[in-house]
Formats: C-alpha cells, structure tokens, sequence
C-alpha cells in the first residue's frame, strides 16, 4: 500500500505549534531584520544540558543476520543536570555561563540585594516627586510642559472625546518595583546579575566597539528575558544596548520577537553541537561535587573549543533562514 502510492515511514521533525498570529509576527520581523547586515545581530538563549544520559538516537554498525539484542544500548538517565547561557555573533563569541541552582545562603544574600535595590527606587522616586513640586527644577519643567499639553488637548477636544485630568507628583515619576518568583530557577534576577550586566552587555558593547555599529539583541520570550528587559531598561540605554522588543513590552516602530520562534534564534544550533561534543565524554562516576565541577570544566573547554567558523555558519544562515520564512508566509515548515 505505501510502495503503491510512493508513500514511507521517517521520524518525524519536530517543530513549535505556530498560530496565524505567529506567522504575522514572524513576518514582520523578517521585512524589517532584512534591512540590516547580519553583523548588527547577536543572538542568545539558555539550554539544559543532560550529563550522563542517552543523548538521542543512536546509530550501531552490526553484521547482517545477527540478533539486534546482542547490541543493546543502554538507555542511561542523566545523573544531573546544568543550564548553559551564551551570546554569539558573527565573527565573536561569548563567555559560557552554567547555572546552578541558589544555595540557601546565596539565597538570602539575594534577597538583600534586591530589597536594596527596591528601597533606593523608592527613595528616588520619593525625591523626584518632591523635585516635581518645586520651580526650576526639572521634574517641575517636565509635569509643568505635560499639563500644558493635556489643557490644549482639552480645549481642542472634540465632542465625545474623553476628557483628560491633569497630573500629579504622585502620579508621575514611579520606577517598577518586583519581587523574585516564588520557585527556585533562573528568573529574572539571576539573568540580569549573573548574565545580563556581567556578560551579554560587555559582549554587545565590545562587539559594537569593534563593528562601529549598533548590535540589536535578539533574546525569546522567556519570561525571565521580559521581566529583566522591563526592569533593566534605564541601564540598558545607559549603556547603549539595542534590544529586539519582547511580545509583552512592543515599542513603537520596532518588531517584536516573534513566538515559538527558536529556528530563526542562531545560537540554537550551537547547543547541538556542544551537546554532541559532551556526548563524547565517559559517563560521570556519580553525582557529586567533584563530578559536577569537572563536567562543568569539560563544558566550558568544549565550548571554547569550537571553531569560530561554525558559529559564523549558523550565523550566516539568519538572513536566508528569514527569506525562506518569508516564501513559506511565516511558517517554520523548512529546515534552519
């Protein structure tokens, strides 16, 4: 039957559910990144790493005839796992991050950190509220030339048109304050204070320095990326970080990254490829700390190991990956 009607049995390729919604989005992401050289991108993301498991199928060689369960695999579970954080563009390559869950201890110091950080916010704004009351200053000028804004709005307004109040100090000047998520993984906090300032910023700066141009971050849709983008906006411009907007924080004029989109995302293909090369290591003896460390060193070798010319192939391949996107009307039916 299947002979009959050229029909065959393959493993299926796996991809994201994408809506109609998503093909839009992804669209227009495409029609404005096409306007700039590849070089202006770089491209980061996280992903766990399984060590000591199965990783994948696995091909044997065996003689023709013979029992296939005298070649057994064993089908291992890993022994533990790590999360990896990276940024790469062409021709550059960032500093590997492995992430490991809090200690109670760090945990705590934390916790102060950021009630620190949300006391001196609450103090600023207090400040810049007071300021907003007094003459010559430049949050007065500012509510000052709003007010004056809204009363020619007012007056100009047409009939049915909502009429709009005049603001206040207590109602200008405010600055987000978040608590951390209730769970123990890699929020928002981790990522801005162990990968965003330490790592991506510097990256994106050198490589901007070095390219004398602007490079536009592309991160996902992960919520630890959003909240961390909502809240680290005033450093991030203070340090001239161009950020692809995320679908929760759209800004006028820009795209926003697209959902369910990691085949356009070119350092997904280089987690293969270190994956592979780990693959290729004995099995960890056991759980402990000091086979933890010395995978963690193994990690961070094999990372560093890869030659530069991989990763400017995956990145090479953004542009035509986008095209392609295009002529399939947003959908990830293709190979990336």
């Amino acid at each position: 039957m299947s002979e009959h009607h050229n029909l065959g049995r393959f493993d299926p390729r796996r991809k994201p559910r994408l809506t109609k919604q998503d093909h839009a989005a992804r669209v227009q992401f495409a029609d404005w990144a096409l306007n700039f050289p590849i070089e202006a991108f770089a491209f980061t993301d996280e992903s766990w790493i399984e060590i000591g498991g199965t990783r994948g199928l696995q091909k044997i060689t065996r003689p023709r005839g013979s029992n296939p369960y005298d070649f057994v695999v064993p089908s291992d579970k890993p022994l533990f796992t790590l999360m990896l954080s990276a940024c790469v563009s062409l021709g550059h390559k960032g500093t590997l991050y492995i992430w490991e869950k809090e200690t109670k201890e760090e945990r705590i110091v934390n916790a102060q950190e950021l009630q620190a950080e949300n006391e001196a916010k609450a103090q600023r704004v207090a400040e810049k509220r007071k300021r907003a009351t007094q003459p010559g200053t430049e949050e007065y000028e500012f509510l000052q030339e709003k007010n004056k804004k809204i009363k020619e709005y007012n007056a100009q307004r047409k009939p049915g048109e909502p009429r709009k109040r005049c603001r206040i100090p207590k109602w200008e000047f405010g600055e987000e304050i978040r608590e951390r998520s209730a769970g123990e993984g890699f929020d928002w906090f981790m990522y801005r204070k162990d990968v965003l300032h330490p790592l991506v910023y510097p990256f994106l700066e050198a490589v901007s320095k070095a390219r004398q141009m602007p490079i536009w971050l592309i991160e996902d849709n992960a919520g630890n990326h959003t909240q961390a983008a909502q809240l680290d906006a005033e450093e991030a411009k203070a340090r001239g970080i161009h950020r692809i907007p995320h679908k929760d924080s759209p800004v006028y004029g820009l795209p926003v990254w697209p959902a369910n989109s990691p085949d356009i995302n070119k350092i997904e293909p280089l987690w293969r490829v270190l994956k592979d090369r780990i693959a290729k290591y004995p099995r960890p003896k056991g759980q402990g700390r000091n086979e933890i460390e010395r995978f963690k060193d193994i990690i961070w070798k094999e990372w560093h190991a890869i030659p530069q010319e991989v990763i400017d192939k995956y990145c090479r391949a953004f542009h035509p990956n986008l095209r392609r996107l295009k002529e399939n009307g947003g959908k990830n039916n293709f190979n990336a």
